[in-house]
């Protein structure tokens, strides 16, 4: 995934973020912890002596 080059303005980032609730946060957490264990998962498999 790259970065995107489309900016938002300030006011439209507060908008969305305050629709946030603790659900929505927990499951995006939830996301973002998966993610990093499988990254960190796939680095020790391809650096363990074979």
């Amino acid at each position: 995934m790259g970065l995107s080059e489309h900016q938002y303005k300030l006011q439209t980032l507060q908008d969305n973020i305050s629709l946030f609730t603790p659900e929505i946060l927990d499951q995006n957490n939830q996301v973002v912890v998966n993610a990093g264990r499988e990254l960190v998962k796939k680095r020790r498999e391809a650096t363990r002596p074979r």
